[in-house]
């Protein structure tokens, strides 16, 4: 193709022009330049997908369909030949670069695929600063409607609007004006990406499914003889064409009438959606091979974490800091009256655990307030080295689990470490550890490795470690089968909310009194929300006994001491806006208006291996739900699990297996009073029971006398797996649900 070596010389002459010191007006204009070159010659492909019209009668019904993908990624070290991928020397540094571009025309049906491409948004350009100099991305866009008569408009670009016009990143949106049910939206996108800094392997998946039928799809790209490939199609993807033209590798792909695939309910991608990874990188040993690794990867995992092992505990100044924490431990077992020497392998490991958590992750940081003060906010990937080296310096013999994730790819696809994921054990009392969020707690499984069949279990000599070299690290590794990792059940992961109902006199509203008991992988999310950090480090802080509260210590600390008021303000602010997280919740999870929030309180935070639920309570009214029927009320009870969880009438019929999150539970129990005055009807309606195998929905009730009816509502998915067979099974139960969304009860006037 023509168009290739022309793009070449577009993004090579835009780099040159990003990568000196010119004017923004100029770059603008370059931008602009380039923009509509790439216009002209992506509008002038001669593709035959791209010029058909018309789609067959069985799409007339389907939201939308895609008529033609095509994707271009070509390679080339030549800065004159055919140009997505180029390594080149210059007198300063190596350089990765490459530009992808992606046109698609979809046909849109209905206003639901309208809204779907009414607005584009995108990143434009974007630089991060590294050692050897700037990386780059730029973005292109072109867009045009095709109405049903055959008129081509054309979406002016000078109309994209910045969102965020910063030095190093320009973020925009362009509005596509007139679409309208039964047009056809033709569009492309285009990448350039120049990097200085990260020229390691770089991955490029080839997608092979939509939710949308794909009429026509293609893909076609070209490296040259500097790069090493390995590719691997995934769950009956088609091979690649693979041919040798010169020193040059062409690769292309070509399918059409592609089905609409099931992409967002309970699915797992790697595992079951068609694609073809690649991996390439610019070195002195071209090659393309195809085939995963499975064993390899294990092998190379086994290497990484002995070389993570070596750099963070081995080398002088990774011993020194952990030999520093395991001091701080000792300390803090000194404050509790314990001696840490005289512990169990159980009582010494939970106590590093605790011990690192408070000293290393809840610790608080004057200068960096904000963030620790919102510490709950933000994840961690287990931190299983950390975890791992600080039982090590407390003298434990801990192990590294290592396994592939529950939903990513099997055990026997692997191609990368990064496939991998892992936990901190202890053999000697059979028990995992990691840190996901500041809240997590030991025992707690990962849910990545949850269920995991394929394990390994990598040890680390913790003596004699001053022998080996940093060349010899994995010598200090050995790697074994062991067990799979303990699946969780759908009462490990629960929601259970005690409910106090009564209707206020002369309202229309429910007065509830609520208390959330939240267990499991529930816990975090609602942790974040309604914890305040300031509460949990003193929780923390008692429980070892330190004496001086963390706005004590600030004063007494002679460089601390000029924060104090500011700490005492920001905690302050923090404490004015609980309130409006436990209003937040309560709307999220039921729905419906929340009013009149009052006596909102957390009884137990869920931090601890001793009381690991997380319990808090909260008074309000609750919107939406109570109706006037002349001098009588009805009640919509069925409305308190909030939502019906919707199937789609296309999702009701199934190919796939099922891939849910976890096993899990929802549960309340409620107490309902009916006010003075009236009598309630409809009890027995609102019993309701479907249970089988993958899960059940009930709902049990009773009058309890006093003007007072218990309900019990539960829902359980007893796996986070479940075989396609059984899909009608899980509709089963769902469905009973959603119909008990209707449920009411008549109060009548007596």
């Amino acid at each position: 193709m023509q168009f290739c070596t022309r793009l070449a010389l577009l993004c090579y002459s835009l780099f040159i022009i990003i990568n000196t010191s010119v004017g923004q007006t100029k770059l603008d204009a370059q931008y602009k330049q380039t923009s509509e070159e790439l216009r002209k010659e992506i509008w002038a492909w001669d593709m035959p997908a791209f010029k058909v019209r018309e789609v067959s009668a069985e799409y007339a019904k389907v939201s939308k369909v895609i008529m033609a993908h095509h994707t271009e990624l070509l390679a080339s070290q030549k800065t004159n030949d055919k140009l997505i991928v180029r390594m080149f020397q210059n007198r300063n540094a190596k350089e990765l670069s490459f530009v992808e571009i992606v046109r698609q025309m979809v046909k849109v049906n209905d206003k639901t695929a309208v809204d779907d491409y009414s607005e584009f948004s995108f990143t434009k350009f974007e630089s991060s600063r590294g050692y050897r100099g700037t990386d780059n991305t730029t973005n292109y866009i072109g867009a045009r409607i095709i109405k049903p008569n055959g008129t081509v408009k054309e979406i002016n670009t000078d109309e994209i609007v910045l969102t965020k016009d910063s030095r190093d990143e320009k973020n925009a949106k362009l509005a596509i004006a007139d679409l309208e049910p039964g047009d056809i939206i033709d569009y492309y996108t285009v990448t350039e990406v120049s990097l200085r800094n990260n020229l390691g392997t770089k991955e490029y998946n080839i997608i092979l499914f939509d939710e949308a039928p794909v009429m026509h799809q293609s893909f076609h790209a070209e490296f040259s003889k500097h790069f090493n490939i390995n590719y691997s199609p995934y769950n009956g993807s088609p091979d690649l064409t693979i041919k040798h033209i010169g020193d040059d590798i062409d690769i292309s792909l070509e399918q059409k009438n592609i089905p609409a695939f099931e992409t967002r309910l309970w699915t797992a991608a790697e595992q079951q959606l068609p694609f073809i990874r690649i991996y390439f990188i610019a070195n002195n040993q071209p090659d393309i091979t195809k085939g995963k690794k499975s064993s390899e990867v294990f092998d190379n995992a086994k290497d990484v974490y002995a070389s993570w092992y070596y750099n963070s505990y081995v080398e002088s100044d990774g011993r020194k800091s952990f030999a520093q924490l395991a001091d701080g431990i000792k300390k803090l077992a000194k404050n509790t009256d314990t001696r840490f020497k005289d512990m169990n392998d159980e009582q010494k490991a939970l106590f590093v655990y605790y011990a690192t958590r408070y000293m290393k992750i809840l610790d608080f940081d004057i200068n960096a307030m904000e963030r620790t003060i919102n510490s709950g906010d933000y994840s961690y990937d287990g931190l299983t080295v950390p975890l791992h080296n600080a039982f090590i310096a407390a003298d434990l013999l801990p192990a590294i689990i290592i396994g592939n994730k529950k939903n990513g790819y099997k055990a026997d696809e692997l191609m990368r470490v990064s496939d991998l994921t892992s936990v901190a054990y202890i053999p000697s009392i059979k028990k995992y550890f990691a840190i996901e969020s500041i809240y997590d707690v030991p025992f707690f499984i990962p849910q990545d490795i949850e269920g995991s069949q394929t394990t390994k279990e990598i040890t680390f000599k913790s003596k004699g470690l001053l022998k080996i070299g940093a060349g010899r690290a994995s010598d200090l590794a050995t790697m074994s089968k062991t067990k799979p990792v303990p699946l969780t059940t759908s009462k490990d992961n629960a929601r259970i909310d005690y409910l106090k109902i009564t209707i206020p006199e002369d309202e229309t509203k429910l007065a509830v009194t609520k208390k959330s008991v939240l267990k499991g992988y529930y816990k975090s999310k609602e942790q974040s929300r309604l914890i305040l950090y300031e509460d949990y480090y003193e929780h923390e802080r008692k429980l070892f006994k330190e004496p001086l509260s963390l706005v004590e210590r600030l004063e007494e600390s002679k460089r601390g001491k000029k924060y104090v008021d500011e700490v005492k303000s920001a905690f302050a602010e923090a404490r004015k806006k609980q309130k409006q997280s436990f209003i937040d919740e309560a709307k999220e999870w039921y729905e419906q208006e929340v009013t009149e929030m009052k006596d909102f309180s957390i009884e137990t935070l869920g931090v601890r291996h001793d009381a690991p639920d997380f319990v808090f309570h909260s008074t309000f009214q609750l919107d939406g739900m109570v109706k006037k029927a002349g001098n009588n009320y009805i009640v919509e009870l069925g409305k308190l699990p909030g939502e019906p969880f919707v199937i789609k009438p296309e999702q009701r019929n199934r190919k796939l297996d099922i891939h849910m999150p976890y096993a899990r539970s929802i549960e309340y129990h409620v107490t309902f009073t009916v006010p003075e005055g009236y009598k309630a009807e409809g009890v027995e309606g609102l019993n309701k029971s479907v249970s089988n195998e993958t899960g059940f929905f009930t709902a049990e009730a009773k009058e309890l006398g006093n003007n007072q009816i218990s309900l019990t509502i539960k829902r359980h998915f007893l796996s986070g797996f479940e075989k396609n067979e059984n899909w009608q099974k899980i509709l089963a139960f769902l469905d009973a649900a959603n119909e008990w969304h209707n449920a009411k009860l008549l109060l009548k006037k007596l």
